[in-house]
């Protein structure tokens, strides 16, 4: 495989994204290459060094944020779909006036025929499909909403607990000084039990951000990983 060879086949599995961010990937794989090339590597080395053309445009579009490969993924699908009914139609012409295809070709033709009846049926079942995908979608959010809501009041609670231990601590510490004595004393123990409390629910309220920051990555991720999976299968 060449550099160009190399470079085409990740500008192709990046279609749909901004031309600045695949020029910006082409750039770099670029330069690794030609960099290789400088230390005494042939092109053919310098390119098994690096990730296939796939794994790279994989790596690329894991690191895209996840609306804009939502985008991308809609834009290389109709670019694809409309690539394929044109060849179709071509195709289509091709035998009316012209010798018969092998059944290899005709295999193929009818295949890229279907994606036309598919968008059809796309959009006569989207009254059914369309709102169940907006419910399912609602309730994911409302659930990551919920969640957020939770360790926020949480957060609030334990801050709300902290400053008024703090607080409590200044004003015992005033009392003792105008000689109030025992009720100072029990306001100053009742100050250190709440920063007390206050320091004890920090540690779990830091694990239970980690784990929910740590769960939308990973859920993220997967939503990622599926869009990628269908640019994969339609290239």
């Amino acid at each position: 495989m060449t550099k160009s060879e190399y470079l085409g086949a990740i500008r192709v599995r990046l279609l749909g994204l901004p031309e600045a961010d695949i020029k910006k990937a082409i750039d770099f794989y670029e330069e690794a290459i030609s960099d290789r090339m400088e230390d005494g590597l042939t092109e053919d080395q310098a390119i098994a060094e690096l990730d296939t053309p796939q794994l790279a445009a994989d790596k690329i579009l894991m690191e895209t944020p996840l609306p804009k490969l939502v985008k991308a993924t809609s834009t290389a699908q109709a670019q694809a779909r409309s690539q394929a009914l044109t060849q179709s139609q071509m195709q289509t012409q091709g035998r009316s006036s012209g010798p018969m295809p092998d059944q290899s070709q005709s295999q193929g033709s009818a295949k890229k025929t279907v994606s036309p009846w598919i968008i059809v049926l796309l959009i006569l079942g989207s009254p059914i499909w369309l709102p169940l995908g907006i419910a399912v979608a609602a309730v994911a959010l409302a659930i990551v909403v919920t969640i957020f809501a939770v360790l926020l009041s949480v957060v609030v609670a334990v801050f709300a607990i902290g400053i008024g231990g703090i607080a409590a601590v200044l004003a015992a510490l005033v009392a003792l000084v105008l000689g109030k004595g025992v009720p100072a004393l029990m306001q100053l123990a009742a100050a250190l039990i709440l920063i007390g409390i206050s320091l004890l629910l920090f540690i779990p309220l830091k694990a239970g951000f980690l784990w929910f920051i740590e769960l939308m990555g990973r859920l993220g991720n997967s939503i990622k990983q599926y869009f990628i999976n269908k640019r994969n299968a339609g290239i």
